[in-house]
């Protein structure tokens, strides 16, 4: 009799340890429960009204939102979690750090600037659209501002989609790439100057220079050159001559200026001639030179054409001073990129008949700017090559090369995968 009571205590027990530890189905896989899993794996749904459900379900959107918003206030941003903010978000959050880091503001004098002119948000994703966009911003809204009483402002644009310019050296290279052409421009480097905010400054911790730490990657265009850039200018107002004859060249290549054809037909750069026709014939002038240059037996002239017959596009620029011509050149080199293929070779080809029309020298140094910063921007992808009416260059050789006379100043940007 007490066997039999032991060995149905014992049966009982197994009977119970099966129920516990026999494992639950749940889509289709088994694994082992424990006496507390009814509880802690049970579904939410089974348990919870509709209501409830959906309740929950709003708290931990919430908590997870709140708890992403920390993380991004402790680690920083970067171009993913950027992306979802809004343009106003954007701007906010590039408002409360200027006053909080002692970037602008009027406290006890050590903020940098003094205000905000503006402030402007890049949705571009890689360094050339960067570019792109920031010559734009430069052209249409930063130089048309007054700039009477804005001395120690500064107009700010944002770049917080840019994965690649999270790294501050990439942002360095956007710097330099505008900072190039400083020497053919009117404004920028004499009345406007450039400075750099990012959130990893100069590789540094945020704690040495907080005004400096922006949220995310940023360049600001100042009102005035840079105390640095003040010292750096010669007595005898060098720069300010300079200046002088880049204005002076600027009328002297507008549009009222004489055509350099004697051809009266050719008149077409003039203020009362049809925009859209002027347009149509210096493209039309441009191609026959080309074409009628193709053929020509020339190793030099046939190295600078071969990629012609790869052309996608004819663009005519308007630019009359060189800020013009770079905002309307990064474009085309944008709208390049974008429709390029990884498997071809492509081409777009730019003339500018009212910028540097009477000086090679200019439109060479022009040319050579934007390819030095092509080939670090697009790690070679991209190249120059360069057409000018009165284009002469003295080859190791010592014999002067005119073989690049095209009728109108003319660059090629070459896109090449490989």
């Amino acid at each position: 009799m007490r066997h039999q009571v032991i060995i149905s205590a014992v049966y009982s027990t197994m009977l119970v340890s099966y129920a516990f530890y026999m494992p639950r189905r749940r889509s289709e896989k088994s694994e082992l429960r424990y006496f507390d899993d009814v509880s802690r794996f049970s579904r939410i749904d089974e348990w919870l009204s509709k209501d409830d459900y959906i309740q929950r379900r709003v708290e931990k959107k919430a908590s997870d939102d709140k708890m992403e918003m920390m993380k991004n206030r402790i680690l920083g941003y970067d171009a993913a979690s950027a992306s979802l903010m809004t343009v106003k978000e954007v701007k906010k959050k590039t408002r409360d750090w200027v006053k909080k880091s002692g970037t602008v503001g009027r406290m006890d004098g050590t903020e940098l600037f003094e205000k905000i002119v503006g402030i402007k948000v890049c949705r571009e994703s890689d360094i050339v659209g960067c570019i792109a966009y920031f010559w734009r911003i430069i052209v249409k809204d930063i130089l048309k501002e007054n700039r009477e009483g804005h001395e120690e402002s500064v107009y700010m644009v944002v770049f917080p989609c840019c994965k690649a310019l999270y790294t501050y050296d990439n942002l360095k290279l956007l710097n330099q790439a505008v900072n190039l052409g400083s020497d053919l421009c009117l404004f920028i480097g004499s009345e406007v100057s450039l400075t750099l905010f990012h959130p990893d400054y100069k590789n540094s911790p945020k704690i040495f220079s907080p005004e400096r730490h922006s949220p995310f990657p940023t360049a600001g265009v100042q009102f005035k050159p840079s105390k640095a850039m003040m010292r750096e200018l010669p007595k005898d107002e060098s720069v300010y001559l300079d200046k002088q004859r880049i204005y002076l060249e600027r009328i002297f290549n507008s549009a009222a200026a004489a055509s350099p054809f004697e051809d009266p037909e050719n008149q077409f750069l003039t203020k009362d001639c049809d925009e859209e026709r002027s347009q149509d014939a210096i493209i039309k002038l441009t191609q026959e030179w080309f074409q009628d240059n193709k053929y020509v037996e020339n190793n030099e002239l046939n190295y600078a054409l071969k990629h012609i017959e790869t052309t996608a596009g004819w663009f005519v620029s308007r630019a009359s001073m060189a800020e013009e011509a770079y905002a309307d050149t990064w474009g085309m080199i944008y709208q390049l990129l974008k429709e390029s293929s990884e498997n071809n070779v492509v081409s777009a080809i730019l003339v500018a008949p009212n910028f540097s029309m009477y000086n090679a020298v200019e439109w060479r140094k022009f040319a050579i700017t934007i390819n030095a910063a092509l080939k670090r921007t697009t790690e070679g992808k991209m190249k120059v090559e360069l057409f000018h009416p009165e284009f002469v260059y003295t080859g190791k050789n010592g014999k002067c090369k005119d073989l690049r006379r095209t009728p109108f100043p003319t660059i090629q940007i070459i896109f090449q995968s490989n």
